[in-house]
């Protein structure tokens, strides 16, 4: 520790009594003297080096002008130095981190740009037809802030895998980044399986599946050279289970569990985050305008025709018991600015509940509770 002795109590040149519990453990040590720390070397204090018992010795404290002079100066430079660097790393440092958001134009995507921008994230908002940014662009004015400066919406159809490379370049031209990535874009098949047309099928797995590999896969050389970011996928809880009249949108969403978990691990090592989002029923446009009902489920020589009826009938009685979608925004929001987040993250109690039970219950009671619950019976 320093010596314990008032400025006014030192005079340059004067006999200076000190003990030995004042020095400190190093070949320089401080002194202070005429109102400054003096740095005074071991072999100009010899007598005081010596003194190991603490017993008392006198040491003169030399004239210091000269080597003040050329500390100060030595502070200085360090000082200079040190601003340059800083102000240099923070001029590289990106004012925002980069999210880009698919799917944006309704639903959890669109509450999903709202929250990134809410959090300070400059947010590309893509969507297939940006003529249908109207209802994104007045959730954005009812949040205030002037939160539409920090958005920049984006024409961009997953399924048309040729020109998402082309259109991830530019983003990263213009931004210079990608931070986070989230893979939401979507939509349902609803029918028997059955009746559901392998055209239906294909254009469900191309949208659900083969869209989203195809926009991360366009995203991951940025993020390597960065060696950071996250991708967060919006999966669903039917993607760890089956449910009737919707096995194409189960299938997909199967897929992209299994591709997201082996991709997870393949990334670990490049500080690239891979996370599975999994919301239960939520009140968005997936089981309404965002749903195409099979052809085949809705023709008269169906034989599961009024089955299917009678689903959908019971998916619109139950929307209004539904949660709030800002939930799986919020969730999101969090994850995307989590160092080290999960795999795998359930949004919504009848998610947590449903997985619980079907992992606890005999397969039989179980599937005589979905078959009941979906009024497919």
């Amino acid at each position: 520790a320093q010596p314990a002795l008032c400025r006014s109590d030192l005079v340059s040149g004067s006999p200076l009594v000190f003990r030995h519990s004042w020095l400190i453990t190093s070949d320089e040590f401080f002194w202070i003297a005429q109102n400054e720390y003096v740095l005074v070397s071991n072999s100009e204090l010899q007598t005081g080096t010596a003194n190991t018992k603490g017993t008392e010795a006198k040491a003169t404290v030399p004239k210091t002008n000269h080597d003040c002079k050329l500390r100060d100066l030595f502070l200085s430079f360090v000082t200079f130095v040190f601003a340059v660097g800083f102000i240099a790393t923070i001029s590289r440092m990106p004012q925002n981190k980069v999210a880009v958001v698919t799917g944006s134009s309704s639903g959890f995507g669109l509450l999903t740009v709202v929250e990134l921008a809410k959090a300070g994230f400059l947010v590309v908002a893509t969507m297939r037809d940006p003529q249908r940014r109207t209802r994104l662009d007045a959730a954005l004015a009812a949040a205030g802030n002037n939160l539409v400066s920090q958005i920049d919406v984006r024409q961009l159809d997953i399924t048309n895998f040729e020109k998402i490379p082309s259109a991830i370049s530019e983003i990263v031209r213009e931004h210079g980044r990608i931070d986070v990535l989230v893979n939401n874009a979507g939509f349902a098949v609803g029918g028997f399986a059955e009746d559901v047309l392998l055209e239906e099928l294909r254009l469900q797995l191309e949208t659900n599946f083969f869209g989203q590999v195809a926009v991360t896969k366009a995203v991951l050389p940025t993020m390597r050279a960065q060696r950071s970011g996250h991708v967060i996928m919006l999966s669903s809880i039917l993607g760890l289970m089956g449910q009737p009249v919707i096995s194409s949108y189960c299938a997909s969403k199967h897929a992209l569990e299994g591709w997201s978990e082996a991709l997870r691990i393949e990334l670990r090592s490049l500080g690239i985050k891979v996370v599975l989002v999994e919301p239960g029923a939520y009140k968005t446009d997936i089981w309404t305008r965002n749903v195409l009902v099979s052809r085949g489920s809705t023709d008269d020589s169906s034989p599961n025709k009024e089955r299917s009826r009678s689903y959908v009938a019971g998916v619109k009685e139950s929307k209004q018991e539904m949660a709030d979608p800002v939930e799986v925004a919020h969730l999101i929001t969090r994850l995307a600015q989590d160092p080290n987040p999960r795999l795998r993250y359930r949004a919504g109690r009848d998610a947590k509940i449903g997985y619980f039970m079907r992992a606890l219950l005999p397969w039989n009671i179980w599937e005589g509770m979905v078959e009941k619950r979906t009024k497919i019976r």
